[in-house]
């Protein structure tokens, strides 16, 4: 068993760590050089940096690496869960009991119809954009300007000027308890920031993606993914957060509303709400979990209350919540 102590001592305690046990041995023993980790803090692994530790925590980097972890995990029976970036996720300060996969990289290539790329759902979305636009195809302008991978795009519907994941995905390779397989935009169901992969988080893994894209030129696409990318530099902070809070209601900006609400500058804790994007809530350093999220709630009860309007949240709250 010593083997398989990396960084951490194994816990010996709780229902599930026998069968991490065998999962972490077994990530060890794969060529893909694996490195589990016992009671990571997910604040280390999500963009607003807050979160407890993971039972057992197992980085990937390639598609293989993500499908052999996540298969075993299936075969174990154990409760798991795949993140990218982290950049739409707030962890509890319980962690989360399990496994969490965390997975960066990947492969993505040109397809065989010169005009659709695949990307594993590890890649960077951003510079899986630019490498498209360096090949002379259009399409993943408004991709070029949004933080985290192809597989959160992917569940997550994720969308900027315009543009949405659903606009470019012809089709996803995902696992499941019974192997791969593929699905396609009407098991998908795209909506507003959403998909089925969300609305039932845990029922697949997203292995990849195909996007069919156009031609174009690339220094003129190239050129619009800067400006787009400079504009949000100035339009929305780079400080740690998970990113836009609240989805945009029908006939309304977030961001309206809860600076009517009188939210802007608001604190709980060593959170608060963003003076230049007000749809932001920034760790400001010593932040918790439970200070962003009741700085959330606070938001939703003066929207509500002043404005007469529910908003729905775009971030996803992860782990061992008690709400």
């Amino acid at each position: 068993m010593s083997a398989i102590i990396v960084e951490r001592e194994i816990p010996t305690e709780g229902p599930f760590e026998g069968k991490l046990a065998t999962i972490a041995a077994s990530a060890l023993q794969a060529p893909f050089g694996l490195k589990p980790v016992w009671r990571e803090p997910l604040a280390k692994h999500t963009s607003v940096r807050v979160g407890g530790p993971a039972d057992l925590l197992i980085r990937v980097r390639s598609q293989e690496a993500l499908r052999l972890v996540a298969a075993e995990a299936y075969t174990q029976a154990i409760p798991f869960r795949v993140i990218g970036d982290g950049t739409n996720l707030i962890a509890a300060e319980a962690g989360f009991r399990g496994l969490v996969i965390r997975n960066h990289g990947g492969d993505r290539r040109l397809c065989a119809d010169g005009v659709s790329v695949w990307a594993d759902a590890g890649c960077s979305l951003i510079s899986t954009a630019r490498w498209t636009a360096s090949l002379g195809l259009s399409g993943l302008e408004g991709a070029a300007t949004i933080p985290g991978t192809v597989g959160g795009a992917v569940v997550n519907n994720a969308g900027a000027y315009g543009w949405t994941a659903a606009d470019s995905v012809v089709r996803t390779k995902v696992l499941d308890r019974h192997g791969e397989r593929w699905m396609y935009p009407d098991e998908l169901r795209y909506s507003y920031r959403t998909s089925t992969l969300k609305e039932q988080p845990g029922n697949a893994v997203v292995l990849g993606a195909e996007m069919r894209l156009t031609p174009g030129d690339a220094d003129r696409i190239l050129a619009t993914m800067q400006s787009r990318l400079e504009t949000r530099q100035r339009t929305q902070p780079t400080a740690p957060s998970s990113g836009s809070v609240f989805r945009n209601p029908a006939g309304h900006s977030a961001w309206k509303l809860i600076d009517e609400a009188g939210m802007r500058g608001k604190e709980r804790g060593g959170a608060h709400v963003s003076a230049l994007h007000t749809n932001f809530i920034i760790n400001g350093g010593s932040a918790t979990a439970d200070d962003v999220l009741a700085l959330i709630r606070e938001i939703e009860e003066a929207v509500r209350s002043r404005m007469h309007i529910s908003l729905k949240r775009e971030i996803e709250l992860f782990g061992e919540w008690e709400e």
